[in-house]
């Protein structure tokens, strides 16, 4: 018997010059039809039984005798934690204009040894519980995590000289360098601790928006800084993240180069976000289009001709998810997903022993999850908080049901969707960022504007990508 193909249910399609993209919003699966090839998603009844139809059943995009192929989507979702940051203070000695956590000495305070302790034994217990053979990382944050760091050094040499090996911790962090030296990069060094960096790019930039308290300019610091550990910890995994204002929007090619040009080919353009001292921030339509457009910039005039001539891959996270999203589809960004990996597969500890779903969400009770003295992680992991994040499911967001491009965006951040609608069961607050941002991605491929190569590599697919093969 011949093989029967219908178009799937749900499926939403997407215009783009004289192309016409078909998506299938459940798997992310989707297809090019050009005019030529357009009569084919006006069938109401079977589809033509022949090597087309094949190619849209493999794309998830029609079903073959009553069954859906769902393209391989690969979420790295453990669904238990398996990172694990540690505020060491909340305190900081710049006065960042966005900063989320708005941190600063007055309201600053200090991780003790025996929160570090427990912390650590908290850990072990939660890994002989499970029985987790993940690797698990602990990640050093703040405030401003170095003006602690003789608290980093014992929790490290605690963690080493009680349990050795076992617990087979990775560790990092992130900062803003100022108070970098030698001492500490030594002993990073020497514990395989990755190092990432908060810099907004060259002077001018740096300074306006991350000043210290007293308002002078932190970049100088920062540049000393950097020198050194260029220097000292040339294996150093850590990238940097620059945050990209309206102030900055305009000059995101720029500034990817001379962050490259420090030594980073790691890194974060990352879109300010509407909590802390951002949260009066109004994310205007026209910075949409200018960050975006920045965005790809960066990938033509930047990440392509460096690699073209050089073969030097520089990733930056954002187009690498959003290639990895649309070809793959690839999910391996805890952040970039729903449920995210907020009090499921990370968490984050204040000083004062209490316990939250995410760095972002760090004294926000509705994203409590307990109290290491008094709670095991196991019990975290089933606390109220932690079942409600599981279940923001992109189902259950009226707004990304109808959404075309919603498998791919994955709704992110449940903290600050909450923060700015006092509720996780609404669409991200970055939807209109996300949707211009995929739609380009789109465009070019189907003009093939792009070195198929570099975008095979920042997606990291297993083989080079041909535009057959997506067509």
């Amino acid at each position: 018997m011949d093989d029967e193909y219908l178009w799937v249910e749900g499926l939403k399609t997407i215009n783009i010059g004289d192309s016409t993209v078909a998506v299938n919003p459940s798997n992310g699966g989707w297809a090019v039809f050009d005019q030529d090839e357009k009569d084919l998603l006006d069938i109401k009844g079977l589809l033509p039984n022949n090597a087309i139809s094949e190619f849209l059943f493999e794309k998830g995009l029609c079903s073959k005798n009553g069954k859906v192929f769902s393209p391989n989507v690969s979420n790295n979702d453990p669904g238990i934690f398996h990172f694990f940051e540690f505020a060491v203070t909340t305190s900081c000695n710049l006065k960042c204009n966005y900063c989320f956590a708005d941190a600063s000495p007055a309201k600053g305070s200090f991780t003790t040894k025996e929160t570090a302790r427990i912390y650590i034994d908290r850990i072990a217990e939660y890994i002989a519980a499970t029985r987790s053979t993940l690797p698990i990382t602990l990640e050093f944050t703040g405030g401003e995590p170095l003006l602690n760091f003789p608290l980093i050094r014992y929790t490290i040499e605690y963690a080493k000289n009680t349990y050795g090996d076992l617990l087979n911790l990775e560790y990092c962090l992130q900062s803003n360098s100022t108070l970098l030296n030698s001492e500490m990069i030594n002993f990073f060094k020497e514990h395989n601790v990755g190092i990432g960096i908060s810099c907004d790019g060259f002077e001018s930039v740096h300074n306006a928006q991350r000043p210290f308290i007293n308002g002078s300019g932190s970049y100088k610091n920062v540049e000393k800084s950097l020198l050194a550990l260029h220097q000292e910890y040339p294996e150093n995994s850590g990238g940097v993240i620059a945050v990209i204002s309206d102030e900055s929007v305009k000059q995101m090619t720029e500034i990817a180069l001379y962050l490259h040009l420090l030594g980073f080919n790691s890194m974060v353009m990352r879109p300010l976000s509407k909590i802390g001292r951002g949260f009066e921030y109004e994310r205007q339509h026209a910075f949409v289009k200018k960050y975006n457009k920045g965005l790809f910039n960066i990938l033509h005039s930047v990440i392509t001709p460096i690699y073209e001539e050089t073969g030097q891959l520089i990733k930056e996270r954002y187009l690498s998810l959003t290639f990895k999203h649309l070809l793959q589809p690839y999910r391996p960004f805890m952040c970039e997903r729903t449920p995210c990996g907020a009090g499921r597969e990370i968490c984050v500890v204040a000083p004062d022993g209490n316990v939250y779903a995410c760095n972002q969400s760090l004294g926000e009770d509705h994203f409590y999850l307990g109290n290491l003295y008094e709670h095991s992680f196991i019990e975290m992991a089933n606390s109220e908080a932690a079942q409600r994040l599981s279940q923001r499911t992109i189902d259950r967001i009226e707004d990304c049901n109808e959404c075309v491009i919603s498998s791919w965006c994955g709704s992110p951040c449940p903290f600050e969707t909450y923060k700015n609608s006092g509720t996780i069961l609404t669409n991200s607050s970055e939807c209109q960022l996300m949707k211009d941002r995929y739609i380009r991605a789109l465009k070019g491929l189907i003009k093939n504007e792009y070195n198929l190569e570099v975008i095979s590599r920042i997606a990291e697919l297993e083989v080079d990508l041909q535009w057959d093969s997506v067509k």
